[in-house]
């Protein structure tokens, strides 16, 4: 699919890779979403996982409207490997990625709890009016990754490469809940 980078770091790394691809060197690109595991040093996940179980998280605009990319770390490696020894993977571009929505993650790592929902535009306002307030936890990008409808296709990973997943993203997800 066409590239469209936003923000930064989504640019200089669409940038790089087209230098890699016009280097005349063979490459193979693998783009993994989120990464996570339970060894990871990003606390994204973790700190969601915290407010989750502390009953500070609620959802945010329309049931199953809003949707997450993530990918555990171990299928990462395994798609590595799988680009390192499949004869097709050469001069290829790979997107991995799970999605789910947001139900389906905080589900996963809260079973039981019953979930506050509130509008997306009232969401906006508080963070417009508070956002500015140092520590204060909601920003416009939190609120951007819980209310994304964003999907990174893996199809050619999986046909091309016969990539398979070890588990679901949401089984995934019980796990890491389980784990911390």
């Amino acid at each position: 699919s066409k590239e469209r980078p936003f923000g930064a770091y989504e640019r200089t790394k669409t940038e790089s890779d087209n230098i890699v691809k016009n280097s005349g060197i063979p490459y193979v690109i693998l783009r993994p979403s989120n990464v996570f595991g339970n060894d990871m040093s990003n606390q994204s996940l973790r700190g969601l996982l915290y407010v989750v179980r502390k009953g500070l998280f609620f959802f945010i605009g329309k049931e199953n409207e809003s949707l997450v990319n993530y990918i555990h770390v171990s299928d990462v490696v395994n798609a590595l490997i799988c680009c390192g020894s499949h004869e097709k993977s050469l001069g290829g571009v790979f997107n991995l990625s799970q999605s789910t929505t947001v139900e389906k993650m905080i589900g996963a790592f809260a079973p039981d709890k019953k979930i506050l929902r509130l509008p997306k535009g009232v969401v906006r306002v508080i963070v417009d009016i508070f956002g500015r307030i140092p520590g204060f936890p909601l920003t416009s990008s939190r609120v951007d990754a819980l209310t994304g409808r964003c999907i990174y296709n893996s199809i050619k990973v999986q046909k091309i490469l016969e990539f398979k997943y070890s588990m679901t993203l949401e089984e995934r997800f019980v796990l890491f809940a389980k784990q911390k």
